[in-house]
């Protein structure tokens, strides 16, 4: 199916294993937390081991629990869990991201903000603007990566400076205009906001 496609896309598996993905489906969605779901996949992988490469198999299972993973530890509660593997599976292939840097932002902004207070509805909104702005600026897939990772980064350290702004400045020109218009400055005074330290996850949040 194209879900079965896209999901592998996603994953950054090879073709071999789109229709592996296909027979995991309900093995993932009947799962509760990260433990019952990686291993309900485990299993459905050890049933239909034959259908595709071993290489194949074992790609799409890192993939699929550093996936989770991520999600388990910056999630409280099946709800929650559930709530960010949905979010996460909405907005990667809407973004043409994948399911594991989506996944990685995600984590760190829902991590980053838990303290003040923003619901995860929020979170998958800026996880949803910075991966479509990412998208819009037209950032080759290892560029968005990258800009992803450095900009979960900042949401995990508490600030967006240094390397970390270089990285996402460069490759999300459309994301430094949101910010700026976010935060109500010019673009060009979002470089000195970030030397000054004033980048701060709250004012990201609120801004994007």
């Amino acid at each position: 199916s194209q879900l079965a496609a896209l999901r592998a896309e996603q994953l950054g598996v090879a073709d071999a294993a789109k229709p592996l993905i296909e027979q995991l489906q309900a093995a993932e969605e009947a799962a509760g937390g990260a433990e019952e779901s990686f291993g309900s996949f485990a299993s459905a992988l050890a049933a239909v081991g034959l259908s595709a490469g071993i290489a194949s198999i074992a790609q799409l299972s890192d993939a699929y629990g550093e996936y989770l993973s991520k999600l388990d530890l910056a999630t409280e509660g099946q709800s929650e869990f559930v709530n960010a593997q949905n979010n996460v599976r909405r907005i990667a292939p809407a973004a043409q991201s994948d399911l594991s840097s989506t996944a990685s932002l995600y984590a760190s902004i829902t991590t980053g903000v838990r303290e003040l207070g923003i619901a995860q509805s929020q979170v998958a909104a800026i996880t949803e603007t910075v991966s479509l702005a990412l998208k819009v600026s037209g950032a080759s897939g290892q560029a968005a990566s990258a800009a992803i990772l450095q900009l979960s980064q900042a949401f995990a350290s508490g600030t967006l400076r240094g390397d970390e702004f270089n990285s996402v400045n460069e490759a999300a020109p459309r994301l430094m205009q949101a910010l700026a218009d976010g935060l109500g400055v010019p673009v060009g005074a979002l470089r000195k906001l970030a030397e000054e330290g004033e980048l701060t996850t709250a004012v990201l949040a609120d801004a994007l």
